[in-house]
């Protein structure tokens, strides 16, 4: 049996381990009545109308038709059974972990970084939240999607052909039917040019920019869409209470605490309430390590390009609920998180394939951490 599948079993077991006991959970009283239980467009199951709803109506304040047919079609095979949704979240999610081992491995050729990535990506505590939620099978069918496109993209790169680039729209556009938060998609592909496909600057930006115009367009589509009808289900209401001052201090001081939860996931909620206005000293604080952190990455572009890409994929894929637009009354969630972390789990698995090839001594230390870590 070749390395890559003895890995993608292991991460499945484990991942099916850690969030076993989702099958024995049932609904909870947020969201979960808007998305499932008291729509009857959706409890009823697919049929003509319900499939014209879909795509015609606002489901959770949000528009996304392909997550909205994929609770119906739940609730066509299971009922309101909440136990086969849950089970069907988690089968999503270890496909996700399974996909993002085979998508960074196939970009970087480095088998055991990916396994890293996967894997914790596959295990934080911050990805409850995603999977144990039955009304977030929005991020975990997105995700998939998302991931798929980029597959496609690199088998475009690497034999571009007008039915392959076809594949990477057509991937684009299911992602962003079913999260609107996929618009930052197109932006993922122009780091992946940067690194590690290196297309750039062998290539301008220029051009890899042009090429990738019919995948904005659909992304500018999707932003109008989504600001109209969060706008009419009155998502955005609380933002008007909220100056922008007093969001683009919240953006940096979540920034630092997706961070923070991420190395210590503590104190973890279903809701952060939005403070308004943040203590000066916590504001200055994450602005000094927003800035140290881009600094260095700036610095070592050409030598550690990984830190750039993880960086930029970081800060990049948050922007869209960064609270710089606020919708709803919340800081911060564990679920935007979902897609967003890769990019700092790149950076430290990357990190510590440099160290041991520089130290090979570190192999087994540094193993046994990244071991007790995901443990």
């Amino acid at each position: 049996m070749s390395r890559p599948l003895v890995i993608l079993l292991a991460l499945a077991a484990v991942t099916i381990g850690a969030f076993w006991q989702v099958g024995s959970l049932g609904f909870v009283s947020y969201d979960d009545t808007s998305y499932v239980l008291m729509q009857p467009m959706v409890n009823q199951g697919l049929r003509e109308a319900a499939f014209y709803w879909a795509w015609t109506a606002t489901h959770g304040a949000n528009w996304h038709p392909l997550t909205s047919l994929s609770h119906m079609l739940d609730c066509t095979l299971f009922g309101t059974a909440p136990e086969p949704m849950h089970w069907e979240n988690l089968l999503w999610h270890v496909v996700n972990a399974g996909l993002v081992f085979w998508v960074w491995r196939r970009l970087t050729s480095a088998t055991w970084p990916s396994a890293f990535v996967a894997a914790l990506f596959a295990l934080h505590p911050l990805r409850v939240e995603s999977v144990a939620w039955i009304s977030e099978r929005k991020d975990v069918l997105s995700t998939a999607l998302w991931l798929l496109t980029i597959l496609a993209y690199l088998r475009w790169v690497e034999q571009p052909q007008p039915r392959r680039y076809a594949l990477v729209a057509l991937g684009t556009a299911l992602a962003l039917l079913s999260k609107p938060m996929t618009v930052t998609l197109p932006f993922t592909l122009l780091l992946l040019d940067f690194w590690p496909l290196r297309r750039w600057p062998e290539r301008k930006w220029s051009a890899l920019l042009w090429e990738k115009i019919p995948l904005f367009a659909l992304v500018v589509v999707a932003c109008a869409l989504t600001v109209i009808v969060q706008h009419a289900e009155g998502a955005g209401n609380f933002g008007e209470k909220v100056t922008f001052p007093m969001r683009i201090g919240n953006a940096f001081v979540s920034y630092a605490r997706y961070l923070g939860k991420m190395v210590w996931p503590a104190e973890l909620s279903i809701f952060y309430p939005h403070p308004g206005w943040w203590p000066w000293w916590a504001i200055a604080g994450a602005v000094l390590l927003f800035a140290a952190i881009s600094a260095l990455a700036w610095r070592e572009r050409e030598r550690r390009p990984w830190l750039a890409f993880g960086w930029c994929w970081y800060l990049g894929t948050l922007v869209p609920v960064i609270g710089l637009m606020q919708v709803g009354a919340q800081s911060m969630a564990d679920r935007y998180t979902y897609v967003s972390l890769l990019g700092i789990s790149t950076m430290l698995a990357w990190a510590g394939a440099e160290a041991v090839g520089r130290r090979p001594a570190w192999r087994v230390p540094l193993t046994a951490f990244a071991a007790v870590a995901l443990a």
